[in-house]
């Protein structure tokens, strides 16, 4: 689980779930959401970490740098998941197409990152609390092209 933003050790406690067991904090300089920020440390932390998935929220915020960090490196994507899992030994995720009137499912062959962003309230919470360990993350800023 990594947690971004200007004090991303407050997010802590309220991550601490069952089933995660290392929160990485990203501390941002920008105090107000900025998405070159978020694109430049989530592409290091892909980078450094190499997951094979990457959940966010389908929300905004994540419209403004996700996009950009799948092309960029050519992970597969897709938006606003409402279920996912492996078929085969491939992920395969559903969402909604042509105005929620049918269910698509996205398959990603050949890539090794695939960013998933998940539909809000489609998923439960785990009840249980859990004890992470907490590691720091230093994402370098990456420099701006202009």
């Amino acid at each position: 689980m990594a947690v971004l933003g200007a004090e991303p050790e407050r997010s802590v406690p309220s991550v601490s779930v069952a089933g995660v067991d290392e929160v990485l904090t990203v501390k941002l300089a920008a105090g107000e959401f900025d998405p070159d920020a978020y694109e430049a440390a989530m592409g290091a932390l892909i980078e450094a970490r190499k997951p094979s998935l990457v959940l966010l929220p389908h929300s905004i915020d994540s419209f403004g740098y996700a996009a950009a960090v799948a092309a960029k490196s050519n992970h597969g994507f897709a938006t606003d998941v409402f279920r996912f899992g492996y078929q085969e030994g491939a992920l395969v995720a559903t969402r909604g197409g042509y105005g929620q009137k049918v269910n698509i499912e996205v398959d990603f062959p050949a890539r090794e990152v695939v960013i998933l962003a998940l539909r809000a309230g489609v998923f439960k919470p785990p009840e249980a609390r859990a004890s992470p360990s907490v590691t720091s993350f230093a994402a370098r800023p990456r420099e701006r092209a202009w």
